[in-house]
This record gives structure tokens, sequence and C-alpha cells, in this order.
């Protein structure tokens, strides 16, 4: 005869269910199990997971209409697979691939996205549509103020940077970038940029500019450099 077992208390709907065929309900859920756990509570219910040891706590739960996992201690969060860690959130807010400390650099330190190998890394943004006009895109922005309340931004600011970094030995110092500036006074339906193009001189440790595309089209080499022209030949 199948029989499930319920354990509550007096008037009150069952605390914990066990099912005949072995699931396990926590809470006032259904008693028509699914899956082999199941747990039933109210918003930032949760199951606690408590190292005691090293005073961690996790938790897995539901708050605010989002699922949520992760550890209410100061520590970060790690995800394995194939019995490797492959992700790490850290306390700091600092998501990490292919590295649980990553490296810092002399600008900015760590970012807010951090992917390393030893051997090769990469990132890659691929779009599959048979729509023209649906690509792939890298955005880099800025506004003044907020991300809640925005602000125009100004004239001469930059807004994005692309940096190249080496090792010296001590640390990783920037050896050429190229920056979008806003070149100009911008407005409403009016953003005028330009980039800008810098190296790193030899004994050196910040870059130069060396070159700019201003918002006019006109193309500036830095005073002292050399400009040369090579037709497909490579004369």
């Amino acid at each position: 005869t199948s029989m499930n077992y319920e354990f509550g208390t007096y008037s009150v709907a069952p605390a914990l269910v066990i099912q005949d065929n072995g699931n396990v309900g926590i809470g006032s859920g259904s008693n028509t199990l699914v899956y082999p756990l199941e747990v039933y509570g109210g918003n930032g219910d949760a199951i606690l997971f408590k190292d005691t040891t090293n005073s961690v706590t996790n938790w897995f739960g539901a708050f605010n209409g989002a699922a949520v996992i992760g550890a209410l201690t100061n520590d970060d969060l790690a995800l394995y697979a194939g019995g490797t860690e492959r992700m790490r959130i850290t306390s700091g807010g600092d998501v990490c691939i292919g590295t649980s400390t990553p490296s810092s650099n002399n600008n900015y330190g760590t970012g807010d996205l951090n992917v390393e190998n030893d051997t090769f890394a990469s990132a890659q943004i691929f779009s599959h549509s048979s729509t023209v006009g649906n690509y792939s895109f890298l955005g880099l922005g800025k506004s003044s103020g907020t991300g809640a309340i925005p602000t125009i931004v100004v004239a001469q600011e930059t807004v994005g940077t692309i940096g190249y970094y080496g090792y010296d030995g001590s640390g990783y110092k920037r050896l050429a970038s190229i920056d979008g500036v806003v070149d100009g006074t911008p407005g409403a339906g009016d953003m005028p940029g330009r980039l800008t193009f810098s190296t790193t001189a030899d004994g050196a440790s910040t870059p130069t500019e060396r070159m700019r595309i201003t918002s006019t089209g006109a193309v500036e080499i830095a005073s002292g450099g050399t400009l040369y022209l090579k037709n497909s030949g490579g004369n």
C-alpha cells in the first residue's frame, strides 16, 4: 500500500512530507512532489549551508522575485564544472573566469570582469541571424551622474579606453591605448567624438598620444612623429 509520511504540528500544514517514492517536501507546499527535494516558503526563505570551521554561510532561496544563490558572509562564490573551478565571484563583486586571483594593473587594479588563462585567453561575441543589420556589438560608454539618473558628459571627457598591458617584472604597465573622447560640446542629438592612439616610449611606463582622428575626420600626427604612406606593394 502506498503511504506518505507527514510531520508537523496539530492543525498546521505538514512541515515535512516524505512520499512513498522517496521525494521529500519541506514547508507547506503541495503533497504531490515532482522532484527528489522541494522546499516551500515565503520571500527571503532559503536553505542555509554553514561551514563552522571556516565561518562561511551559503544560501539558496528566493528573494524579491529572483532566485538567489550566494554567500551571506564576506566570502567568494565559486562555480565548478568537471571537478575544476571555472568561475568565481569575489566578495567585492569582481567576476573571474579562469582565475580566483585576478591580475592587477597599474591604472585601475583588477577588473569588474576578469578572463585569464595560462595558455590563451579569449572572449568571443558571435551573432547568428539571416537579417541584415543584426550583428555582433561591443559597446563602451559613460554618463555623468549615476546609472539610475544619468546626466550629460562634457567636452574632452574620455568615455572608453582599450588598453594594452605588459608585465615589467613587478607589475602590469600600459604599453598602448586607444581612447574614445568627446571632441567638443555635446547636446541632445549631438555627440562629437574623436579617437586618440597612444604608445609608451622606450624607458617610460605610461603612453603618450601619437595620433588622433577628430570629429571632422582630420587625422593628426603628434609633433615629432613620422607618417609613412605605403602602397599595396609595400613602397
